[in-house]
């Protein structure tokens, strides 16, 4: 009798979990996964969403946690092709664009080769996506302008009477060396088109680049070298020379994989109005870091 309770109890034990796993098999109760898919090649965004996944499968997320879940998002930063360091030339002309000057603004020639322009260009990004044919370029930048007369012998000066720039000629010393430098700020504002496929890297595609350039002159000077009885001299005059503050440059650039090229012009003169002669610098030069 006591065998026999015990064998009922076990059958009652039986039926009631077989009754439950029958429940649970009607009523299935959903596991809800939310993942963030963040889908990337060589650091380009491609794809970012969120999905969500019923039921538990371990083989299946193990699966997209390897292949394409990404905790933190990949950081994607758009950058300009010519961001970085820039080198280039500077010419003097009596016009945008011009490399002659008329006769009275001839104590401004410079030798082209030694008049050196280089940038460093900070903060020069892309504010919308590079995947896309059109897209603007902005930023900021410093910039290291040096026009190298040919006439050494040139001393610029300020006639106090009317306020104009002058050339004075000193020719008992010897000159080795005589400089305007300027010292600016660039803040860039290009459309940027781009011609190649959308699937490939953005950076080999030929692209183009056309805008303005607004720049703020900070500082200058007339850096003069001269050699005396074998000694050599070196003078900074530092001046603003009755050069305009602020100007405005008009620019192109165009680049393909590793060669990146840029010029511009001044749409603004050089000097303040009624304060000096009426010329223009244009440069030309090479983007040389990226």
């Amino acid at each position: 009798m006591r065998y026999f309770n015990i064998i009922i109890v076990l059958i009652g034990i039986f039926i009631y979990k077989q009754s439950v796993a029958q429940t649970d098999t009607v009523n299935t109760k959903k596991e809800v996964y939310k993942k963030r898919v963040v889908i990337s090649k060589d650091g380009k965004l491609i794809y970012d969403t969120t999905i969500v996944i019923e039921g538990k499968s371990n083989v299946l997320l193990d699966t997209l946690n390897k292949y394409i879940f990404s905790m933190d998002r990949d950081k994607h930063v758009y950058r300009s092709m010519w961001d970085g360091f820039d080198l280039g030339f500077n010419f003097v002309g009596s016009g945008m664009g011009q490399m002659t000057l008329k006769n009275d603004t001839k104590y401004l020639n410079n030798d082209i080769g030694k008049s050196f322009n280089w940038k460093i260009n900070l903060f020069e990004n892309m504010i919308s996506n590079d995947k896309k044919r059109i897209s603007i370029v902005s930023g900021l930048g410093y910039e290291h302008s040096a026009i190298r007369l040919s006439d050494e012998s040139v001393l610029l000066n300020i006639d106090k009477a009317n306020n104009m720039l002058v050339p004075q000629y000193d020719t008992t010393l010897q000159y080795t060396k005589n400089r305007i430098i300027n010292h600016s700020l660039n803040v860039p504002v290009m459309v940027r088109f781009a011609v190649g496929s959308k699937k490939g890297n953005p950076e080999n595609a030929f692209q183009l680049a056309v805008g303005v350039i607004g720049s703020w002159r900070f500082a200058s000077k007339q850096n003069v070298e001269y050699n005396k009885d074998g000694i050599n001299y070196y003078i900074n005059r530092w001046s603003n020379l009755n050069q305009s503050t602020f100007n405005v440059k008009a620019t192109i650039r165009v680049a393909y994989k590793f060669i990146r090229l840029w010029a511009e012009t001044s749409l603004m003169p050089m000097m303040n109005k009624n304060q000096g002669s009426n010329v223009y610098v244009t440069s030309v030069g090479i983007s040389l870091v990226h």
